[in-house]
């Protein structure tokens, strides 16, 4: 595959769980999405999956709320699922 040097990496953080399907069609989203918004090309796309536990994650105030049920509750009241939220990082080399 050729790249250009419009090359975009994006990692994404999340919780292990997602099957080989919904990261191929996250893949594919992601090309997609950023093709129509961003203008990058399809091929400049490289995305990198990191995969941890939910133990991994501290959302403030170091508590790892996964793991307590005053974190769960904080949770649920601000409108999150029960699906880890995802942390985003785009480099983009010019």
């Amino acid at each position: 595959m050729k790249r250009t040097q419009g090359i975009v990496f994006v990692q994404v953080f999340l919780s292990s769980g997602r099957t080989t399907e919904q990261k191929k069609a996250f893949y594919a989203r992601a090309a997609n999405l950023l093709a129509a918004e961003a203008m990058v090309r399809p091929e400049d796309v490289t995305v990198v999956l990191t995969e941890n536990t939910r133990e991994d994650w501290s959302f403030g105030q170091g508590v790892a709320q996964y793991h307590t049920t005053e974190g769960a509750v904080e949770m649920i009241a601000l409108g999150r699922s029960k699906s880890p939220l995802t942390a985003l990082k785009i480099t983009r080399r010019i």
